[in-house]
């Protein structure tokens, strides 16, 4: 079993490169460690964590399968289709991120892991 830590770790060794004068901010490296960081920050948040004493008591409270649902106007509880993350700049600046044990950490991490598709090319 592969640990997301360590694959976490290796991609943050990437080289960071520049062919010439003109191409600077160019190699994977400055590409992909925003993405790292934020990956990592969800991942260390609280919100990922059930405890098991919750999970037993409470279980349809703590899934995250009910996050993945949406009341809809009926008050009936329906998949959301099309969920898509999308990786801005904004998102890996935010300096809630700063700070372990948010509450909006909890948002940011089930939006990011119960997404459909993910878009990591940042806005120019």
């Amino acid at each position: 079993m592969l640990d997301i830590e360590d694959l976490l770790s290796t991609l943050k060794q990437c080289p960071n490169y520049q062919i010439d004068k003109h191409h600077t901010n160019c190699g994977l490296r400055i590409r992909i460690e925003p993405i790292v960081d934020y990956i990592r920050a969800m991942l260390s948040s609280d919100a990922v964590f059930v405890s098991p004493s919750d999970w037993s008591r409470n279980r349809a409270a703590v899934s995250w399968a009910s996050s993945a649902k949406e009341a809809d106007g009926d008050g009936r509880a329906e998949e959301r289709s099309g969920r898509a993350f999308a990786f801005t700049r904004a998102l890996a600046n935010d300096p809630r991120l700063r700070y372990e044990n948010t509450m909006y950490a909890g948002s940011m991490a089930k939006k990011l892991f119960l997404a459909e598709s993910w878009d990591w090319t940042p806005e120019i």
